[in-house]
């Protein structure tokens, strides 16, 4: 494994624990309440956060963002 391969690959896992943190309860808990047990939510959670990271590392490209920062002065009139 060569070290570009292992940042690709923690790139994507950070990237997929964001997504799961940020966005994982409420995507989740879409759900049907009662329609699977709490272990089959846990594996189905795994399982999308597990391709999730695939994907990114099969293409970090395409989930890199570019933030723009400005300044803004607020004044009271």
């Amino acid at each position: 494994m060569s070290h570009a391969t292992r940042d690709v690959e923690h790139f994507a896992d950070r990237v997929a624990g964001f997504f799961e943190a940020a966005f994982g309860p409420s995507l989740f808990s879409a759900l049907s309440p009662g329609s699977r047990s709490s272990q089959a939510v846990a594996e189905l959670m795994t399982e999308f956060r597990t391709r999730l990271a695939a994907r990114v590392a099969a293409d970090p490209g395409a989930v890199e963002t570019h933030w723009h920062v400005a300044h803004l002065r607020i004044v009271r009139r």
